[in-house]
């Protein structure tokens, strides 16, 4: 999410100042930095992990905004990109142990948007996952890690058990489609 600098990436400041001149306020939580995280594929790069770690940032970034007097409490959305967006999915799954008891937080989050997600899969969300806000999936067609199809097929089952969910896969688009001034690479053995 940030520079080797500090500074946030490009793409990222782009979706800030898109969300804010569309009326939204927007605060990007980097859980990597702070843990001294310089990578999330690989081996040992499951410090920051999106089912046991990052859901409490998000909530602690929800309990934050409700402190807020310019933020609604019930209008606030989560986006996450690729391992950010398999966070999404994890802190939206009923049983996450990362949602605050109702004495600290009066709200929940309100939609989710999740950005070519990583374990987007029934393989690691089992057969009766379901939201508990509805889901926006945004996905590339010809993305290799993660690959669209599982996560398509499994979307696609979420929304056939009821669940409130809107896929939209963007044709010949790989990982990262949305990167400004980004050139494709390839990442082998992923």
């Amino acid at each position: 999410m940030v520079d080797r600098n500090g500074r946030l990436f490009s793409t990222y400041r782009a979706w800030a100042e898109y969300l804010r001149d569309h009326g939204y306020v927007a605060l990007m939580v980097d859980s990597l930095t702070s843990r001294n995280i310089r990578k999330v594929c690989g081996q040992g790069s499951n410090a920051a992990s999106p089912s046991q770690v990052r859901p409490y940032d998000a909530y602690g970034a929800l309990t934050y905004l409700e402190s807020q007097r310019f933020v609604n409490p019930d209008r606030v959305a989560l986006m996450g990109w690729s391992h950010g967006g398999g966070t999404v999915l994890y802190t939206i799954a009923p049983a996450t142990g990362a949602r605050p008891p109702p004495a600290i937080t009066r709200a929940e989050f309100k939609a989710a948007i999740a950005v070519y997600p990583g374990w987007c899969r029934s393989t690691t969300k089992g057969g009766s996952w379901r939201p508990i806000v509805p889901l926006l999936a945004l996905l590339g067609a010809a993305n290799d890690w993660p690959p669209a199809p599982p996560c398509v097929e499994f979307l696609d089952g979420v929304k056939r058990r009821g669940g409130a969910v809107e896929n939209v896969v963007y044709p010949d688009a790989r990982h990262g489609f949305d990167m400004l001034s980004t050139e494709v690479r390839v990442l082998e053995n992923v």
